[in-house]
């Protein structure tokens, strides 16, 4: 049986805002506007990207994106054996 093909589909009226919500220790509930980490705000009117878009622009032009990208991979990597011996042994 072939397998069907999906499709994901944004709805844009959902949370049109772009509102954020979380909790703080206290318990209280509080809404923030979208930022990303270097404080610059999505901006979506009349740009026809929806914010899956804008997110992932974001994400890429970020200088953390490379160096986080390649930190869980390094361990995968073939080393040589002196290497692994170095570090779970102690000696080379």
């Amino acid at each position: 049986m072939p397998a069907g093909q999906l499709t994901l589909l944004d709805d844009a009226s959902l949370n049109s805002e772009g509102i954020v919500p979380y909790e703080r220790r206290t318990g209280v509930l509080l809404y923030q506007k979208s930022t990303f980490l270097d404080g610059s705000k999505m901006v979506l009117k009349g740009t026809g990207i929806t914010r899956r878009q804008a997110l992932a622009a974001f994400v890429i032009r970020s200088d953390f994106f490379a160096k986080t990208f390649r930190e869980p991979h390094v361990g995968s990597f073939p080393r040589p054996r002196s290497y692994h011996a170095k570090w779970t042994t102690g000696r080379p």
